[in-house]
């Protein structure tokens, strides 16, 4: 598998904005304060101590099989497995770290297709 040529882009902050407000909801934080650590946030990889406590995700389920992404309606898993494996281009899933606990907050299909090939993403690491 050549993830070699793999890259990691920031994500678009505007299409990720229906899953922002409600992780912003789900947490009781203000919009304001969210959308400033948003901007604040930077790529990094994901370490394994997070990617393990992680909520809001199936990544992290060990029980996950490809059986189960293949029938999540709607998520481009395919598109991922490509960029994976030929090289390409990925918007990094976004992850938000409040009060020490880690959360997906965009981009499960990305971070699962990732653990089940072996690779470890680079993340918008929201710190909020």
């Amino acid at each position: 598998m050549n993830t070699l040529q793999l890259q990691w882009t920031m994500p678009d902050i505007r299409e990720e904005i229906p899953e922002i407000a409600r992780q912003t909801w789900e947490l009781g934080l203000t919009r304001r304060r969210m959308i400033q650590a948003v901007h604040e946030a930077r790529l990094e990889p994901l370490d394994d101590e997070t990617w393990d406590h992680m909520e809001n995700t199936h990544s992290n389920d060990l029980g996950l099989t490809w059986h189960e992404i293949k029938r999540w309606e709607g998520k481009d898993w395919r598109g991922i497995v490509r960029a994976i494996r030929e090289g390409g281009t990925l918007p990094a899933p976004m992850v938000v770290i409040h009060e020490g606990r880690p959360y997906c907050m965009a981009g499960n299909t990305r971070l699962s297709v990732s653990r089940m090939l072996g690779v470890r993403p680079e993340v918008l690491m929201v710190r909020v």
